[in-house]
């Protein structure tokens, strides 16, 4: 491909872009070393979900509100990829097979 043929990617695209492909092969890693773990029975699904969840949660708060996105090139470079991260990793939780601790019910108390 020539020069003349490349897309033309701005500073921030590409940012975004190899943002996204570190995030993606971490991702990739978390979800093989949380296979093996629960597997080998070294850790419970529970316990994988909440580590899961937790850098689910970090993503979010480092990524912040959806609705401050277009205030700088470059912030929404970072931000969105984080986002899609934190999907992707909640995205894995429900794939673990974790069952949810049920809320106890009123007649369990009396």
């Amino acid at each position: 491909m020539s020069d003349t043929q490349r897309p033309d990617l701005t500073p921030y695209a590409l940012t975004s872009l190899g943002l996204r492909q570190v995030l993606t092969s971490q991702l990739e890693f978390a979800k093989r070393l949380i296979d093996a773990l629960v597997a080998s029975g070294a850790l419970t699904a529970e316990a994988a979900q909440a580590v899961l969840l937790g850098i689910a949660d970090a993503a979010e708060k480092k990524a912040g509100p959806a609705q401050l996105l277009g205030q700088s090139h470059f912030s929404d470079a970072l931000k969105e990829p984080m986002r899609e991260h934190a999907l992707a990793l909640r995205g894995v939780t429900r794939k673990i097979g974790a069952k949810r601790a049920k809320a106890p019910s009123a007649a369990a108390s009396t």
